[in-house]
């Protein structure tokens, strides 16, 4: 199977669909009337795989992640988006968030737990105290909660 990639007017990836091995970029085109482009789930071309959202960029014949901060600058030899200051490493006890209001990286209040969902580490990384924390206990699941408030 091959993945090919939906290019708007604007080169960003509308979509992405799987064909048939025996298929190319330009039998889509031509039949949608719309850039197709395949796109590499291993990364091996166009520097990594394609995904709704992402754009595409001639210059480097290359699938760009969007911007996630305002400040960020893309690197032009990994394409990647970097922050204006380096960040500091995650440790076993705490993880780091860019606060994009302050230009630099917000060391978390509570550690970083395995454990814990992704949708509990997103909420616990906007808390800057524990009383924040309590406020959004009922969002946690209930891993967390126990984690946090144990019996």
């Amino acid at each position: 199977m091959k993945y090919f990639a939906i290019i708007d007017s604007n080169n960003e990836v509308a979509n992405v669909f799987v064909a048939p091995d025996d298929t190319t970029e330009e039998f889509y085109t031509n039949s949608t009337g719309t850039k197709c482009l395949e796109s590499f789930p291993d990364g091996s071309q166009r520097v990594r795989p394609a995904g709704k959202g992402m754009s595409y960029s001639e210059e480097y014949d290359a699938f760009i992640s969007p911007q996630p901060f305002a400040s960020w600058n893309l690197n032009t030899e990994t394409l990647d988006w970097e922050s204006p200051e380096v960040k500091p490493e995650d440790d076993a006890n705490y993880f780091y968030t860019w606060d994009e209001e302050n230009l630099t990286w917000k060391k978390n209040p509570f550690p970083y737990l395995t454990s814990f969902t992704k949708e509990d580490n997103d909420l616990l990384e906007q808390c800057s105290s524990p009383e924040e924390v309590e406020a959004i206990k009922d969002q946690l699941s209930e891993a967390a909660r126990n984690v946090i408030w144990p019996a």
